[in-house]
């Protein structure tokens, strides 16, 4: 397989990771994280959802402090928790930029299915992929992806350069010098919106990630590029990936449940489901992945509005929502009520 061009890798410090999990949607399920963390002014570093399938999924990277604390998890978990799953030491690998080039995806899942490496879930940004994996693993990955795409020969990886861990040990001795900026308004530098993608569904085997990787990255010769792209792991052990799609030449209601028979073998054409017409909402701002209560504004605009969000991504300074067709501009609308935009 031809190495893509990147421009970066970048990797993050030591998080938390909490992965939700649930099929009550109303009023009488349980409290969101991203909802329990604005209430409890955590900021989230990294979120990932998915809300039009039966399960629900609900997956944040936060600080390691407080939630090393068994107590801490431990309030998180009301009777109506369905399932809550914790890694206590997770980090996030993000590699830049893909271009929305399907051979830019395709080649990342290639690389995690050929040299074996785990990730839990990964979710884009329109500069960025992201993957959470285990932290102990992060260096190793980085070396072994570099030798898998085409980096400048400078590049080395960036890193966060605050060690979380450190930073929290001396402000707890000095709490009084800590302080969080909330702006009245939160700041936000544009509102894109991109209308008609295709939403698709993969289910993928762990052991044959790579195979899925390739077929992924052909997608792009027929004239096809990203615009969000998002993954969970089922009860089955099976990478569900969510990618959300556009064509260069129209593609008709019917013709998209058969969208990649000329791509696939026939054995995985079952594992390919085309899941809805949607639209794009993506987003930016000074303050995003810096301050709490980005992702519970969001929702809350959402809501306020009635516009169903089928998945969400908060990757780096960016947000990305998938919602029904038609509803983009309903949706950008909504947002404005709650982010100040230029």
């Amino acid at each position: 397989m031809n190495a893509i061009k990147m421009n970066g890798i970048k990797l993050s410090s030591r998080h938390v990771l909490l992965h939700q999990s649930f099929t009550q949607a109303s009023d009488s399920g349980p409290v969101h994280l991203y909802q329990q963390f604005s209430d409890d002014k955590i900021n989230i570093l990294f979120l990932s959802a998915a809300f039009f399938d039966k399960k629900k999924h609900i997956v944040c990277c936060v600080e390691p402090d407080p939630f090393d604390s068994v107590k801490e998890l431990d309030r998180l978990k009301s009777p109506r928790q369905e399932h809550l799953d914790c890694i206590h030491s997770a980090g996030i690998l993000s590699v830049y930029p893909h271009q929305f080039r399907l051979k830019s995806l395709g080649c990342l899942l290639y690389f995690f299915g050929v040299e074996k490496y785990k990730f839990y879930h990964l979710a884009s940004s329109p500069s960025m992929v992201s993957f959470t994996i285990d932290y102990k693993d992060q260096e190793a990955i980085a070396a072994s992806l570099a030798s898998h795409i085409d980096l400048p020969r400078s590049h080395t990886p960036y890193r966060q350069e605050v060690n979380m861990d450190e930073f929290i040990k001396y402000f707890k001795k000095e709490p009084e010098t800590a302080a969080a900026y909330v702006e009245e308004k939160i700041k936000t530098y544009a509102i894109q919106t991109r209308a008609n993608a295709m939403l698709f569904r993969f289910d993928i085997r762990t052991d044959l990630l790579c195979e899925w990787g390739g077929h992924i990255q052909r997608l792009e010769d027929l004239g096809m590029r990203f615009h969000y792209a998002s993954s969970f792991v089922s009860q089955e052990g099976l990478v569900r990936l969510f990618i959300a799609l556009e064509s260069e030449a129209p593609v008709s209601e019917k013709s998209k449940q058969h969208v990649f028979s000329d791509i696939f073998p026939k054995e995985l054409i079952p594992y390919c489901h085309f899941m809805a017409s949607s639209d794009i909402i993506s987003f930016h701002g000074p303050h995003f992945g810096d301050r709490y209560g980005i992702a519970a504004h969001t929702f809350s605009a959402m809501r306020h509005r009635s516009v169903p969000v089928l998945l969400i991504g908060c990757v780096g300074s960016s947000i990305t929502m998938v919602v029904p067709a038609g509803m983009s501009q309903k949706a950008k609308e909504a947002l404005s009520d709650f982010f100040e935009t230029p």
